[in-house]
């Protein structure tokens, strides 16, 4: 004959008599956002515009020198 927790086992529950089940927490994953990335490609292409006009106007001053 089985124990009571080796009972408790088989039919997934706890031993204070509770089901197991899933914790009430808020989901770690970022809600999807199907338009996210056209942002985050219009930011990145703003910076890229920036770097590489710092770069031209950077080389354009070594060369006149």
């Amino acid at each position: 004959m089985k124990s009571k927790s080796a009972k408790t086992e088989d039919i997934g529950m706890l031993p204070n008599g509770k089901p197991i089940g899933r914790k009430n927490t808020v989901s770690s994953t970022p809600k999807y956002d199907p338009d996210a990335h056209l942002a985050r490609r219009d930011k990145d292409e703003e910076k890229l515009k920036a770097l590489l006009t710092d770069l031209i106007k950077s080389e354009l001053k070594k060369l006149s020198k």
